[in-house]
């Protein structure tokens, strides 16, 4: 690993900004009231702004703006009711049995509403003592108004001043995840390369990537100044973006037989001085993301060019040296890997370019002249289905039932410990409880580990450090950390977060700081039991329930991928459009299979039934995808008339294929699974080919006519492709018989 890139990467990124702008938020209102002696009497000022801070995420502005208003609404809502009634003990239960059951099932309208639904309760666990409000009710309301407002003019503020930045951000960790993806792959053209590893980090990535896709596109098409291009800036990050997914796809099609490439003139290390290259390019990726948030333009690297011409003259010698009839496929193979770097090369120079083109440079891009409702994620505020979801059917409602329950243990359970901080206990069941069980055990794991490290962190800090200033200073320096990595890393946010917690108190309430470490340390382990008996023993929601159906859905979507595809490639008047939405379905459920598969296992043991066989058929889906997406990039640039019945044919015979996939999963009966050939027909117009070239090369030498030689690497590509499609479906049938058989 880089640490110098990755720090770079930290430094420029959302995260950091973001966990700045929380910790600004809610330290300057706390300056001021300290200085005047009012802290004490309108914390919930600060803590407005805090809270409503972490409910705002990226995204299209005037949803950020509609959700931070609706957001604040629902927050002081809450802390009224519970602060009216908190004093009678059956009145709190109640307030638990429905504020956790509503907002834990809101979450069934995105990923906004979630979060809101989680901040709500973690406020109501605030507001349940009276260690915020006493007996001022509404001015404590009153207060957290003014400090959410507050939030929202610094959000408008800062989007006045930087309007892109948000944009820019994301766009930069996307493209610096397309890098990595792209330096994983050049692995496979080392000397005897790990392919099981380098699987596994392209599978886990490339869902990332989609996930980050899909972030992307909401923000750009739903903003209209963007779709308009109405600016430089704003035709300029349309332009990497479209330009970016592009690349993406490309180094998804640069798809080959990698147990085969390192067989490949062995002697000649052409391969590896390929994937030198290739990850080259990867880190030109990278450093382009870094400077996107800067603003700046990028610096020509010209030293790309020269490095490409060394490979291309190794290619050159290597088959004026090398190329007989016996090994003309290998150097066909050779020379289309050649042509995609070159490809790549060429996409990563015009998106450097386009950090420093001017508004006029830039005409308008026609990719936008599509439906882009279609593409975009949208979500339906029926009250239809927020009440469907209240039935046992409802895997979100067996997760709203385990946090009230949660809760309702918690609560009891507070009223009898003798720590003075018993809302801690409430909060921590708030926020460690998922909807998935391998996230609530990780995040159980993640906050006690630190949490303890944190305290004793903190217990040095204190200990060492007298100076008030220097405790300020490295309070903020905590806050801003711990609310850094709320996204990247759940322990290391817990521990930052702690350390915070511990100098806040000890700034302002040193005497009482030995209760402190013994409260925080009691509530965490006892909120850590609760969490994990009601995670595995309250309605769990094991993934092997589910995992069929993301095998099925999968499947289909594959299925639907490579029809649209083959549509294209045998010109049956395909719709580009439509393909298009195949292809984004096929990523999205790949997608869901991979965060099933990787949540099943945290699981207990007994719940990952033929984990195996289920790993097998991930890792085998993800080639299967990366393979129909390799022969998407030839039926939109084949500048060559293909044999489109023997192309039917193969095409026919691998659809025959999928579909038995789809009716095994369907019919659950292997009775039904015919075996299949695992060879495609032959190819007559390709062998054919192959034989007018070998002529070539004897008459002519590798000086000779080039016109069949184009012609063939052509077909040599498609056929291979369609080969490794069709042995891909036939492995997967396989894989799906051991899964559904006992």
């Amino acid at each position: 690993m880089d640490y110098r890139t990755e720090f770079k990467r930290f430094i420029t990124g959302q995260h950091l900004f973001r966990g700045i702008v929380v910790t600004v938020g809610a330290l300057i209102p706390c300056i001021l009231l300290f200085n005047l002696h009012l802290l004490a009497k309108m914390m919930a000022l600060p803590l407005g702004a805090l809270f409503l801070s972490l409910t705002d995420n990226p995204g299209p502005q005037k949803e950020r703006i509609k959700t931070l208003f609706l957001s604040l609404g629902v927050y002081v809502l809450v802390a009224l009711i519970t602060t009216l009634l908190r004093n009678i003990p059956f009145a709190v239960f109640i307030e638990i049995i429905v504020f956790s059951l509503v907002f834990s099932i809101i979450g069934i309208y995105g990923t906004r509403l979630t979060n809101m639904g989680t901040t709500a309760l973690i406020i109501f666990t605030f507001y349940i003592d009276d260690h915020l409000s006493g007996k001022q009710f509404f001015d404590s309301a009153l207060y957290f108004t003014i400090g959410g407002l507050w939030y929202i003019l610094i959000f408008l503020l800062l989007n006045r001043i930087k309007p892109y930045l948000a944009i820019e951000q994301s766009l930069s960790e996307y493209l610096y995840d397309i890098g990595s993806f792209l330096k994983i792959k050049a692995s496979y053209y080392q000397k005897n390369p790990d392919t099981e590893s380098i699987k596994t980090r392209l599978i886990t990535l490339q869902t990332k990537i989609r996930t980050d896709q899909d972030d992307l596109r909401e923000m750009l098409f739903k903003t209209r100044e963007l779709v308009n291009e109405s600016t430089p800036r704003s035709r300029s990050l349309m332009f990497i973006f479209l330009d970016s997914i592009e690349l993406f796809e490309r180094i998804m099609t640069s798809q080959y037989d990698y147990e085969h490439l390192n067989k490949i003139l062995e002697d000649s290390h052409i391969v590896q001085q390929f994937g030198a290259y290739i990850s080259r390019l990867a880190s030109e990726i990278q450093s382009l993301s870094l400077i996107l948030p800067l603003e700046k333009p990028f610096q020509e690297n010209k030293e790309l060019d020269i490095s490409f011409q060394n490979c291309k003259d190794s290619f050159s010698k290597l088959r004026a040296e090398k190329l007989t009839t016996e090994n003309i496929q290998d150097f066909i193979v050779l020379s289309q890997i050649l042509s995609s770097i070159e490809d790549l090369k060429n996409r990563i120079q015009k998106l450097q370019n386009a950090t420093k083109l001017k508004f006029g440079e830039i005409k308008k891009d026609e990719r936008l002249n599509i439906n882009l409702k279609r593409f975009t994620p949208s979500i339906t505020y029926n009250p239809k289905l927020f009440w469907s979801s209240f039935s046992l059917n409802s895997n979100l409602f067996k997760h709203a039932l385990r946090v009230t329950i949660a809760l309702l243990i918690g609560y009891i359970v507070s009223l009898f410990l003798p720590t003075g901080h018993s809302y801690w206990l409430l909060l921590t069941i708030v926020v460690l409880l998922k909807p998935a069980y391998s996230l609530s055990k990780q995040r159980n794991k993640h906050r006690i580990i630190g949490t303890l490290v944190g305290m004793f962190l903190g217990l040095i800090l204190i200990t060492f450090i007298s100076s008030k200033l220097a405790i300020f200073l490295l309070l903020g320096a905590f806050m801003t950390f711990g609310y850094s990595m709320l996204k990247i890393n759940y322990m290391f946010a817990t521990l930052g977060i702690t350390v915070f917690v511990i100098l806040a108190y000890f700034y302002l309430s040193p005497q009482n700081i030995h209760t402190l470490f013994i409260d925080r340390s009691v509530d965490t382990v006892v909120a850590s039991v609760i969490v994990g008996l009601t995670s595995t023993f309250i309605f769990p929601v094991w993934e092997e329930s589910q995992i069929r159906v993301y095998v099925k859905n999968a499947l289909l979507a594959n299925k639907t991928y490579f029809r649209n595809t083959a549509d294209l490639l045998l010109n049956r008047k395909g719709d580009d459009e439509q393909f298009r939405l195949s292809r984004k379905a096929a990523f999205i459920e790949l997608g869901n299979l991979s965060d099933n598969f990787q949540r099943m296992l945290s699981e207990p043991k007994g719940k990952r039934a033929k984990i195996s066989q289920l790993h097998q058929f991930v890792a085998t889906t993800h080639m299967m995808t990366s393979y129909i997406a390799s022969l998407s990039y030839y039926a939109h640039t084949q500048s060559q008339n293909l044999p489109s019945i023997e192309i039917g044919i193969e095409v026919s015979e691998i659809e025959k294929e999928m579909s038995e996939g789809v009716q095994l999963m369907s019919s659950h009966d292997i009775q039904d699974y015919k075996r299949q050939k695992l060879t495609l027909p032959k190819n007559m117009e390709l062998n054919s080919l192959i034989e007018k070239r070998k002529e070539e090369l004897r008459q002519f030498g590798t000086a000779g006519p080039t016109e069949v030689g184009a012609t063939l690497s052509q077909l040599q590509a498609i056929q291979t492709i369609l080969e490794l499609i069709y042995s891909t479906a036939y492995e997967l049938n396989k894989i799906l018989i051991q899964i559904i058989g006992k």
